[in-house]
């Protein structure tokens, strides 16, 4: 079980599987904020893009223990939220 995440097709499948989620739940997140009467503009396509790199943070931890964590989750999602926020783009 600890050779499969290091696999390369389970590392390839990784990063590609969650391009079409990413897209859907973005689509969403954009759809919702156009109802509260925001502009559908381009720059939602950071809602895809967040989730799309949230999902891909997490590869690299799961190949490095070998298993999926909750930890890992927590940890991607705090890197990311602190890398948006000390930038200015989130928050």
């Amino acid at each position: 079980l600890f050779y499969m995440y290091r696999s390369l097709y389970y590392q390839t499948n990784c990063f590609l599987s969650p391009i079409l989620p990413s897209v859907v739940c973005g689509g969403l997140f954009a759809g919702l904020h156009a109802l509260q009467g925001a502009p559908l503009t381009p720059v939602m396509v950071k809602y895809m893009t967040g989730i799309y790199v949230y999902n891909v943070a997490i590869c690299p931890m799961e190949a490095i223990h070998g298993r999926q964590s909750l930890l890992h989750n927590f940890l991607s999602a705090g890197v990311i939220g602190y890398v948006g926020v000390s930038r200015g783009m989130l928050g």
